[in-house]
């Protein structure tokens, strides 16, 4: 009775600490407080990791950690109360109860319920925590150990799989990559959460590319890795519904990929960048009885496809760098066809001007250089 007495004192004092520092104003001594707190939760965890109180000793002894911006304690802190509150002969003693024990202890499921709960947010508050210190590694490790643990229900394991694919992918990790994308296809994932699972190892070739640099050496064999990767994703998907969102973005970045390599395959690209959106269109949800493809990114990356070959249309076809004059023939002929294109517009002349040519024919012919074409 004095030991429970004295453990629950512990944790009263440290939620004393954290509250008086919650209240003060910023300086040294606040600081000292939220220090104070800190030690006082890690304190009462460490004696007593089984009470109710041991869940808001870590979270808030993590929260006054980096209050003072000592973010690696705050790391020690989640750590320390996933290996004492989530030990799992406590786990399964909760879950299962004991039957050979004195006498036996029957299951509990409520309180089994209320620690793998909190576990869960322990964890994933100590993979943001790597996040917020921009080490991808071990975040990608932890969301990696979330999904592997079957106490923890199935949707947050697939979720916590498919932030571990893309974090590895992202570093370029291959075999790491391909271990949490097997795993993550055998958490039930929905047929459209398979397709973006596909997508993000395949875009995973794109972030070695640099799109700004020389198309030689390792940067020129990278862009054909990820071009093989986004040309083979459209291969396999170009007739998924559920992964038509993910075609428009495969298809745009092919184009982009053929466009750095120089050739005139890009173009095909954006034309299967538009068919691909008008098919992720068709098919998205509406709203308002629009579709709501309309407002994405994939809108833009059609639309760029869709002006990039128009744009080239009219520079092959009309513009003057090949080949191509509006007006031909003499000056007197450039005139008379401009004016008669001009139609009703009224063009103020000057009775001396030169061979007749009104102010505004003078400020057309100025410019626009290379307009006339002499026979």
């Amino acid at each position: 009775r004095i030991l429970v007495a004295g453990q629950e004192a512990a944790y009263r004092d440290a939620r004393k600490a954290f509250e008086k520092a919650q209240g003060m104003p910023d300086g040294p001594e606040r600081n000292e407080t939220w220090r104070k707190a800190a030690a006082l939760y890690r304190k009462a965890l460490e004696n007593a990791p089984d009470r109710r109180e041991a869940p808001e000793a870590a979270m808030n002894g993590a929260i006054a950690y980096k209050q003072v911006g000592e973010y690696d304690k705050a790391i020690e802190m989640y750590e320390l109360f996933i290996n004492k509150y989530g030990d799992e002969k406590t786990l399964t003693k909760l879950q299962k109860g004991d039957p050979k024990a004195t006498p036996p202890v029957p299951p509990d499921p409520e309180k089994y319920a209320e620690r793998v709960k909190y576990l869960k947010q322990a964890h994933d508050a100590l993979s943001a925590s790597y996040i917020l210190f921009f080490n991808y590694r071990r975040a990608a490790e932890q969301y990696d150990t979330i999904s592997q643990i079957e106490r923890f229900e199935q949707k947050d394991r697939r979720e916590a799989a498919k932030l571990a694919l893309t974090l590895y992918a992202n570093m370029g990790d291959k075999a790491k990559t391909a271990a949490v994308q097997k795993r993550f296809l055998n958490l039930g994932p929905s047929a459209e959460e398979k397709a973006e699972a596909e997508f993000i190892v395949a875009r995973g070739e794109m972030n070695e590319w640099d799109e700004r640099g020389r198309d030689e050496g390792a940067n020129r064999a990278a862009r054909q890795r990820a071009l093989t990767a986004m040309t083979a994703y459209h291969a396999r998907n170009r007739n998924n519904r559920e992964a038509a969102k993910y075609v428009v973005v495969a298809s745009y970045n092919a184009a982009k990929l053929h466009k750095a390599g120089g050739g005139n395959q890009h173009q095909d690209w954006y034309k299967k960048t538009i068919t691909a959106f008008d098919q992720w269109k068709s098919v998205a949800p509406k709203k308002d009885g629009q579709s709501t493809a309309l407002s994405t990114p994939e809108a833009a990356m059609a639309a760029e496809a869709e002006y990039t070959l128009l744009d080239q249309e009219i520079r092959e076809k009309f513009d003057y760098d090949t080949g191509h004059h509006r007006y031909k023939g003499t000056t007197v002929d450039v005139i008379k066809d401009y004016r008669a294109d001009a139609g009703d517009a009224k063009l103020r002349e000057y009775s001396q001007g030169v061979s007749g040519f009104t102010y505004a024919d003078r400020m057309f012919l100025q410019s626009r250089p290379g307009i006339i074409d002499q026979p």
